[in-house]
């Protein structure tokens, strides 16, 4: 299973992803909860968890990060087995507690709650 490093913002401001879902998380480093995509990089042939969105463009079906980086998407909402794995290992490695699944809430141009970082992970 191949995982995706992120290659900084300067480099590739804008991913596509496909086969992706987004979910609320509570993250124990932030003062909300926050909203991550999950996907797949077709192009990468990987999959992809993003940093928390910050921002949803209803008019452009695109997401921005707090990162900045911008997210689109190819095709309805899925998932595959690469990128559930990567989701699972993600949750793990930052001891997250899923809250509820927001796909529906990023297609209907909801937006995310501000969140702030309230402690550095260490």
């Amino acid at each position: 299973m191949s995982f995706w490093i992120s290659t900084p913002f300067s480099q590739e401001p804008r991913i596509i992803l496909v086969r992706w879902r987004a979910w609320e998380v509570q993250v124990p480093n932030y003062d909300a909860p926050t909203w991550h995509l999950v996907g797949y990089l077709a192009e990468e042939h990987c999959a992809k968890v993003s940093s928390a969105v910050a921002f949803v463009h209803a008019d452009t079906e695109e997401v921005t990060t707090k990162t900045g980086r911008t997210y689109a998407f190819s095709g309805a909402p899925g998932v595959d087995s690469e990128v559930a794995a990567l989701w699972a290992s993600w949750q793990r490695q930052h001891a997250v507690i899923v809250l509820r699944e927001v796909t529906t809430d990023i297609l209907d141009g909801r937006q995310p709650l501000p969140v702030n970082l309230i402690r550095a992970s260490g």
